[in-house]
């Protein structure tokens, strides 16, 4: 029954009139159709499509590259030069320096460096030449279109050919100032003629005049300089003859010479050994004293030290410990008892100590040693700034009572009384400063008044003490003075000044020099003193005063007179006086046996036979 009904359903679906189906099946097939052509056509063309972007992008890669294929090995190290159209190698071209300007250079650089980068496709433009061959000169062609310069010919002689740039010889055509016979063209290719010698014998085709004579220090048989013969110079008076020359060899070794050294004239001198009391050893070279360099190491030393004569000696690293300064330092690892914090320790290292207690502070003392240390507090009665006994500093400001105390070593002090301090000063009167007992400056403007009793007192000096001032007697007796002014410092240290400190008791006295009371001399006495007999005399008296006596005089006897040197003397006659200075006749001036100047206007007349006087003499008359 259900497979009549389905059947009957099914018959009646497929018999249901479709207009549309017949058309929408045409449209599926050529929409197939048009796809296959169109992909059969892509597929055709899809070589020739590929072909040409491939070659547009050749074409542009070929202008990036100038026409150089990708070459691995090449072109990531090679460049192109436009202007020469060449590639080159560019670490080659980085060597060479070049300035921009220089064009010959950079051309150069470029076919330096190019052939690392030369392929098949793009050629060297030129090799240019940098090198001269053998024997070139003159400029020649760089085979670059330039010139490569080699220089004149090296001999003299020869010159350039300038189409093959090849020296050629340049034969010898006229003689040269002392040429002498047939002489070599110098090519090898025939003789120039020359005059034979004016003077002297022609050898090897020069004139030589031979030597006759002996030079200084010539010695032996010495050639004459033409090969003909010799000359005999003899033997040297000093020294030995080498060579036909006279040398001395020397004989005393130079300063700081050591060894055996050449004395000159093949001989030898022995300067013996100065080095080895300084220490050091004779050089064989140079015959000088050098250095002894050391070869071992002192005990602990380390590194590279220097070997005393500007080298080094080798010497290994520590057994233990680390090399400081060329020694071998050894380092503590253990804090001492009582030691604090980081401690500086040998070979420059650190320990680390534990640190201090609370309250307690780490320092270093003199002797560099870390400790441990209390600092100190306040107390009662402490003031200022202080230290702490820890290297530190403690503050206690002023708690002291204003005008009645003052800080004076960190303690609150009472200040003392002017009375009291100028009694500790053992001052008694005036004015006075110095430093009370609290380390304040003070200054009293009076010490005193001095008491009333005894009357008359004053304040002395230096002392500032109570003082009763001496009488004046006693002043100028304490001076040791009798008479006259008296000036100075009296008992209590003040300046005083009287003016008589006398008068002398007796008339006959004087005040002396000395300002003593002294009895004076009589005018007698005083003379008598001096050793004066007549005329003036004047001196310092007995008493040390100045004193003139007019006339010590006058002399007992009429014949006598005041000489020169103030004694009586009896006066010789005119006669006498004559007779002594051999006077016979006229004038006689002169000195008297007492000292005084005399002239006699007459010594006496002449006898008869010798009437003339001339220069006080008496003379014969001699005139016929």
């Amino acid at each position: 029954m259900r497979g009549q009904k389905h059947s009957g359903m099914t018959d009646k679906v497929n018999f249901m009139p479709n207009p549309f189906s017949k058309k929408n099946a045409a449209a599926t097939l050529e929409y197939v159709v048009l796809i296959l052509i169109v992909l059969g056509v892509a597929i055709l063309s899809r070589d020739y499509v590929s072909r040409a972007i491939f070659g547009k992008w050749k074409t542009s890669m070929d202008s990036l590259s100038s026409g150089r294929q990708y070459d691995p090995a090449k072109t990531m190290e090679c460049l192109y030069d436009p202007p020469t159209g060449i590639w080159y190698d560019v670490k080659c071209a980085e060597a060479i320096i070049c300035a921009p300007t220089d064009t010959a250079c950079l051309f150069d650089r470029v076919n330096q460096c190019s052939p690392k980068c030369i392929d098949n496709e793009h050629p060297p433009i030129c090799s240019r030449r940098t090198q001269c061959m053998p024997g070139e000169c003159g400029d020649v062609d760089d085979n670059c279109k330039g010139i490569l310069p080699c220089g004149n010919c090296p001999n003299s002689g020869d010159h350039c050919n300038l189409t093959t740039h090849k020296c050629e010889c340049a034969p010898k055509t006229t003689c040269s100032p002392g040429d002498c016979g047939d002489v070599p063209n110098g090519c090898g290719t025939g003789t120039v003629p020359c005059p034979s010698c004016p003077v002297g014998t022609c050898i090897n085709n020069h004139c030589c005049i031979p030597r006759t004579t002996c030079n200084p220090g010539d010695c032996g048989d010495v050639p004459n300089g033409c090969g003909t013969g010799t000359i005999p110079c003899g033997s040297c008076p000093v020294g030995v003859c080498i060579n036909n020359q006279c040398c001395t060899p020397r004989t005393t070794c130079n300063p700081g010479e050591c060894g055996d050294v050449d004395a000159g004239c093949g001989k030898r001198l022995d300067c013996g050994d100065p080095c080895t009391p300084l220490g050091q050893r004779c050089n064989t070279t140079t015959h000088q004293c050098e250095c002894i360099p050391r070869t071992t190491c002192n005990p602990g030393e380390c590194g590279d030290v220097s070997d005393g004569c500007l080298g080094t000696l080798h010497c290994g690293t520590c057994p233990a410990g680390i090399c400081i300064s060329n020694q071998c330092c050894v380092s503590r690892t253990m804090c001492r008892v009582g030691e604090c914090e980081d401690v500086d320790v040998e070979c420059g290292e650190t320990l680390h100590c534990p640190k201090c207690p609370s309250l307690q502070r780490c320092i270093i003392d003199a002797f560099d040693n870390h400790k441990c240390c209390t600092p100190l507090t306040c107390t009662p009665g402490r003031c200022g700034k202080s230290g702490d006994n820890c290297q530190g500093t403690l503050d206690c400001g002023n708690p002291c009572t204003p005008v009645v105390q003052a800080c004076f070593n960190n303690q609150c002090c009472t200040l003392e009384s002017d009375a009291v301090f100028c009694s500790r000063l053992g001052i008694q009167c005036g004015k006075v400063s110095g430093t009370d007992n609290c380390g304040q400056p003070r200054t009293v403007a009076e010490c005193g008044p001095c008491p009333p009793f005894p009357p008359g007192q004053v304040c002395s000096i230096p002392k500032q003490q109570c003082c009763l001032p001496e009488s004046d007697s006693t002043f100028c007796s304490g001076k040791g003075i009798q008479c006259g002014e008296a000036g100075g410092i009296d008992n209590c240290g003040q300046l005083r000044v009287i003016a008589e400190c006398g008068p002398c008791p007796f008339p006959t006295q004087e005040c002396s020099s000395t300002q003593q009371c002294c009895f004076f001399e009589s005018d007698a006495t005083f003379c008598s003193r001096l050793n004066i007999q007549c005329g003036e005399a004047t001196g310092t008296d007995n008493c040390g005063l100045p004193k003139t006596v007019t006339e010590c005089g006058p002399c007992p006897f009429p014949t006598q007179e005041c000489s020169s040197t103030q004694q009586c003397c009896f006066f010789e006659s005119d006669a006498t006086f004559c007779s002594r200075k051999g006077i016979q006749c006229g004038e006689a001036t002169g000195t008297d046996n007492c000292g005084l100047p005399r002239t006699v206007a007459e010594c006496g007349s002449c006898p008869p036979g010798k009437p003339i006087c001339e220069n006080g003499q008496c003379r014969a008359d001699t005139s016929g």
